[in-house]
């Protein structure tokens, strides 16, 4: 059970964070079930990314043992939504503090046999009326139309708030960057905590980095948002920073100064792989008082050649 589920985390980070409806800027419902002390929060649109062929076929290839362990389908499941309870940036690697909740077709069936898949070593419990089912730093459980998962304190914390108990996550921050990142197809952020813009400026002030603006907007740095808008025939890639209003303005201008260097090896390269110009030409870089955003759209035939 425990390696179904590091590869579903994966293949959600990997497709790089996203959406449960197609709504940009707007947060799902499923963040009410989100317990307090979040920083990071991820939704991910399964309908949506796949969409594109390459990336369908992928995941696809990655989850074969999971499909014949639960006779679920990649597209039974429909979208995914991510939490994470960073204090610092090693906790990612070593301490972990995360939950999901996944929403689709007959998950009930799918966990049933999941945990059947695992014997013995699947401890069961109760909580909140639920069962619980736990194997190593994983549990799991069933609460309405989701299941959710992540370390077993998430877990309980889930249940407690499907039950109105608890406090949820105070969403106002999340929601106004994710409206700055304007996705709806893949969206993800990260508030920084304290301790964690303290590493960076430590970091900056020990390895200042050679482009004008980049080493004040990383000492400020607050929040960090990743994007995507997927189609047939493209992926946008979108990022949105939020620092010091003044470092981004002198980073975002010298960063424009930068690309136009680049334009004859676009050219270049647009003749051994079909769609770099394009990809390039569609590269937006915008200073939007204290927030960084930038943009890139990558045409299907280019994500064919990667």
């Amino acid at each position: 059970m425990k390696n179904t589920i590091v590869v579903l985390l994966s293949l959600a980070f990997v497709l790089s964070f996203a959406s449960c409806k197609k709504n940009k800027g707007k947060m799902s419902g499923e963040t009410k079930l989100i317990p307090a002390g979040t920083n990071a929060i991820a939704e991910i649109n399964f309908e949506d990314i796949m969409k594109l062929k390459k990336v369908k076929k992928q995941i696809e290839k990655e989850s074969k043992s999971f499909t014949k362990k639960t006779g679920l389908k990649p597209s039974d499941i429909k979208s995914m939504t991510l939490f994470a309870n960073v204090d610092k940036l090693k906790d990612l690697e070593r301490n972990p503090n995360f939950g999901f909740l996944v929403k689709g077709n007959d998950l009930g069936k799918a966990l049933k046999e999941l945990v059947k898949s695992g014997g013995k070593r699947v401890k069961e419990s109760k909580h909140a009326g639920a069962k619980v089912y736990s194997q190593g730093p994983i549990s799991l459980s069933l609460t309405g139309s989701n299941v959710v998962g992540g370390t077993l304190d998430n877990v309980k914390k889930i249940l407690d708030l499907s039950k109105g108990k608890g406090k949820a996550v105070n969403t106002k921050e999340f929601s106004e960057i994710f409206k700055k990142l304007n996705a709806s197809s893949a969206k993800g952020a990260v508030v920084l905590p304290k301790s964690t813009r303290e590493e960076l400026v430590k970091l900056a002030k020990k390895s200042p980095m050679p482009v004008a603006g980049l080493n004040e907007l990383v000492q400020k740095l607050e929040v960090i948002a990743v994007g995507a808008n997927v189609s047939s025939s493209s992926i946008e890639i979108k990022l949105v920073l939020k620092s010091d209003k003044k470092a981004i303005a002198t980073l975002v201008t010298g960063l424009n100064g930068m690309l136009t260097m680049f334009a004859p090896q676009a050219e270049k390269m647009d003749k051994k792989m079909k769609g770099a110009k394009a990809a390039y030409d569609s590269i937006k870089l915008e200073a939007k008082g204290s927030y960084f955003v930038a943009s890139v759209k990558i045409p299907a035939s280019m994500l064919d050649k990667m």
